[in-house]
């Protein structure tokens, strides 16, 4: 494999990044609003891999120019972007829409869908302008979509907005890039044990327990096994595959 880059300070962004290191990357680009997350993260990837180069910017994913910033100093960094993936999100404020401000609404779809789509639209103009590597591809996409890009919940409203519109994307650029040679795909995680789930208002919306009960599995994912999807979709192995997206989610969504 050859650069990746992505949001990489914490739950699946994080064992995205291990995982890409694992299977070989030669180098990472970690971004984040966090700086001294990004610094754990290059520390316990560096400390696995030392060989792997990492370099982390920190990016704001709704601020534009933050965000054209760090994709350019990807490129001087390492020259291309072969692989990107697009995680940011949050679960934004859960409150029925008769209740919710415009404020309210438009920081959750900033994050989860804005922030993904201006991602995209950066790695889309990069990818376009490399050279294809020996495999005659130019680059990969992975936007991170949800479960909640298939259903809904409880007073998601604006997170169920963006995570729909988040696949909406993928399929159209998938189909508009594809015969650039670049490939778009999107994972939809399920109820997985990461910090997001376990913030206020999210895991405590519905309670742990009930999470685990309603999943056939009968248990939380892994942010690993989210990442090992990721970097399957990323990789030769699904070099067929574009304008897709992965359900992650311990059979969630088939009951």
């Amino acid at each position: 494999m050859e650069t990746k880059m992505g949001c990489s300070v914490s739950g699946i962004g994080r064992a995205t990044g291990k995982q890409f290191a694992h299977y070989g990357a030669k180098g990472l680009v970690l971004t984040d609003i966090n700086e001294a997350g990004l610094q754990q993260s290059k520390e316990e990837i560096l400390a696995k891999y030392p060989k792997i180069e990492i370099e982390t910017i920190k990016m704001d994913v709704t601020n534009e120019q933050s965000i054209i910033s760090a994709h350019e100093a990807a490129v001087k960094r390492f020259g291309r972007i072969d692989y990107a993936v697009n995680n940011a999100g949050t679960p934004g404020h859960m409150i029925a829409s008769s209740q919710s401000t415009y404020a309210e609404f438009k920081f959750g779809v900033d994050i989860n869908l804005f922030g993904v789509w201006m991602c995209q639209r950066e790695q889309l103009k990069q990818m376009e302008s490399q050279q294809p590597n020996q495999r005659g591809a130019k680059g990969s996409i992975v936007n991170i979509s949800s479960i909640y890009g298939h259903t809904c919940g409880k007073n998601t409203t604006s997170y169920c907005a963006a995570k729909h519109a988040v696949l909406g994307i993928t399929r159209s650029d998938g189909a508009n890039y594809a015969k650039s040679g670049i490939r778009v795909n999107a994972v939809c995680p399920g109820y997985t044990d990461t910090p997001m789930l376990r913030m206020p208002g999210a895991g405590s919306a519905v309670g742990m327990d009930e999470y685990i009960n309603v999943c056939p599995m009968g248990r939380l994912g892994e942010a690993r096994e989210i990442a090992d999807v990721i970097v399957f979709l990323s990789s030769p192995m699904a070099s067929y595959v574009t304008g897709q997206d992965i359900p992650v989610d311990g059979g969630f969504l088939i009951v």
